[in-house]
């Protein structure tokens, strides 16, 4: 028996998955001003900027830069018993559970 036989199956699944961004539907922010850096001399800062707007949980494995736009594939985890569990959950229960999540809100901040 090896070592790997004794773990516990992942709750997670890792898929890869590609995203577009757009330069028209970020003028004037930070992932914006991407596209105006070389990305043969600013592909650092490039990368910066991306991982600053996606954020830390995804993990980025390329990016390819044009003019108009920067397609991004990136590497995430899926939850798949909680979102089988939140799918399964009836609008009820999610009802109470959002209010929930409100009333304690509410109470700290008081």
């Amino acid at each position: 028996m090896s070592a790997s036989d004794s773990q516990a199956p992942s709750k997670t699944a890792r898929a890869r998955q590609s995203l577009v961004i757009r330069r028209i539907d970020h003028v004037g922010d930070s992932v914006g001003l991407a596209f105006l850096e070389s990305p043969e001399t600013g592909g650092d800062a490039l990368l910066a900027r991306l991982r600053e707007y996606l954020g830390e949980k995804l993990k980025i494995v390329k990016a390819e830069v044009s003019h108009d736009e920067i397609t991004v594939e990136i590497e995430l985890r899926r939850w798949i018993e909680e979102g089988a569990r939140m799918a399964a959950s009836t609008p009820r229960e999610r009802s109470a559970r959002r209010s929930r999540c409100i009333a304690m809100r509410w109470s700290s901040t008081r």
